[in-house]
């Protein structure tokens, strides 16, 4: 489920930059995977997925290990995955160092003005179709940056992503007019910081003393204010708490709540919706931890496909891939329970207008299949 991409077998052109100047200035580094047939492809055609790694860790494997490459050259989307911190916490000192590459990052307005020259290069890319994931850190990034703007991104999707940006998007949230923003969130119940269940229940995660774990003593992990801010600004009634007895991982009621299997792991997933359709999902991921797991590609893909971003109003456009008559705000339903996408039958609705202390550990690191290694800390942690 971790195995690097063959890119001549995919034919996939891989372009690596390493430490190069933005508009001019500063020395950034990215990667790019283009499926050879989309540079054949109309301008405004081709779908872009912007996928941020976890927190100091290496772009490359964020891009390499997650499917997107793979299902990249099945769909014919470009992928890119940008070293996109500044900094990052040493774990021993509490100090603030060298990202990966030691080069500036394209975090915030950065990243989009990164995104802007992208689309200047390969006018193929579709503008309304520009969607953003990131797993740990970088999922906590695309939760923030998903509402931040709006307007570029039609859909976000979160890995196993800490509420380290909640504050932030909570204070966006709260005077937010923007489009609707959809959203999808998945995490593994063997997580090893333990966001889910949300009451911070999960025995699953590092355990730092008797009776204690991860998510205990560091207040970043709790992501719970991540789903709040996303009721609000996709205009649901906002949970106060979470309950659950609703649902043993994320707290809330969801609709058509089922089991399924997730390549060979038994999910658990769920819906939101609001007048003009599902606009939330997540998803639990039964003895998942800490890292990408390739069909979560597919499984996000098929959930970003159902919107587009009008880039000149901000609106959200619902892509309703199963039926012949488009949905409007007036007729919408919530209770559409198909779960596969026809992309022969699609039709369009417009949806809506509009750290720093730490705790050591016996084990100080853990060691991935691929290499990486996860810093331990305690407070405001990015992960």
């Amino acid at each position: 489920m971790i195995g690097i991409a063959d890119y001549d077998e995919l034919r996939i052109i891989y372009n690596t930059y390493y430490s190069q100047p933005l508009n001019g200035e500063g020395e950034y580094t990215w990667f790019e995977y283009i499926p050879e047939a989309t540079l054949n492809m109309d301008d405004g055609t081709v779908p872009l997925v912007v996928t941020l790694h976890g927190n100091g860790n290496d772009a490359r494997i964020q891009g390499e290990t997650t499917g997107w490459v793979e299902l990249a050259a099945e769909e014919n989307f470009i992928v890119v995955s940008p070293e996109w911190q500044d900094t990052v916490t040493d774990s021993e000192t509490g100090e603030e160092g060298p990202n990966f590459f030691n080069c500036d990052g394209l975090e915030g307005d950065k990243l989009i003005e990164w995104i802007e020259m992208l689309e200047e290069k390969y006018p193929q890319i579709d503008t309304s179709r520009i969607y953003i994931t990131g797993l740990s850190a970088g999922g906590s990034a695309s939760s923030l940056y998903g509402v931040k703007y709006s307007d570029v991104f039609a859909a976000v999707g979160a890995v196993s992503a800490s509420g380290l940006d909640k504050e932030e998007l909570a204070e966006i949230a709260e005077d937010y007019d923007g489009g609707d923003v959809a959203y999808m969130y998945i995490c593994g119940d063997h997580d090893f910081f333990g966001m889910i269940s949300v009451d911070g229940s999960s025995t699953n995660s590092y355990q730092v003393g008797e009776n204690l774990y991860m998510q205990m003593v560091d207040s970043n992990v709790d992501m719970f204010s991540f789903i709040q801010s996303y009721q609000k600004i996709n205009g649901l009634e906002v949970s106060e708490t979470y309950d659950m007895s609703l649902n043993e991982y994320y707290g809330i009621q969801l609709d058509d709540e089922q089991w399924i299997t997730l390549g060979i792991k038994d999910t658990l997933e769920g819906t939101l919706s609001n007048d003009n359709g599902v606009i939330m999902k997540f998803a639990a991921i039964k003895d998942q931890a800490h890292w990408n797991y390739k069909p979560e590609a597919t499984y996000m893909w098929e959930f970003f496909e159902n919107y587009q971003r009008d880039t000149e109003t901000g609106e959200l456009i619902y892509v309703n891939s199963n039926d012949s008559t488009d949905i409007t705000a007036d007729d919408a339903t919530t209770d559409d329970k198909t779960t596969t996408t026809d992309t022969t039958q699609s039709t369009v609705s417009t949806v809506k207008t509009s750290d720093d202390s730490y705790f050591i550990l016996p084990v100080a690191a853990m060691i991935s299949a691929t290499g990486a290694y996860f810093c331990i800390k305690k407070k405001k942690t990015k992960v």
